[in-house]
Formats: structure tokens, sequence, C-alpha cells
């Protein structure tokens, strides 16, 4: 596996854990809990950003979902 394979695993797994947090957000009945899984979601699409910027310099390429 080289560093572009790694990194598109990270994407994908920044990805599924947005999708987590944010589920939860959408769930959550209490407003801390929901602003907590609202900030964490964000937190991992600055993550996922940084990580595709990395692939893009890299690669040469851009990712699409």
């Amino acid at each position: 596996m080289d560093v572009l394979d790694l990194l598109r695993v990270a994407i994908q797994t920044e990805i599924a854990t947005y999708e987590l947090y944010h589920r939860g957000a959408q769930g959550a009945t209490d407003e801390k809990l929901r602003a907590m899984f609202e900030q964490l979601a964000q937190e991992e699409l600055k993550h996922r950003e940084l990580l595709q910027n990395q692939y893009q310099l890299l690669a040469g390429d851009v990712i699409l979902d």
C-alpha cells in the first residue's frame, strides 16, 4: 500500500466518521449533545479537506466521492 492508498483510506474514514457524528447530531435530543456532535462533524470535514489537499499535491488528481 502506497501513500496515496493510505490517503484514500483516511479520506473514506473521515467521510464515515462525519456521517456518524452528523447522524448523532440529528438524533440528539439534548442541545449540548447535539452541539457537540455538530462540532465533531465539522472537524471531520476539515480533516477530509486537509487530506484531499495532500492527495492532490501528491497525485495531481482530484478525488470524487
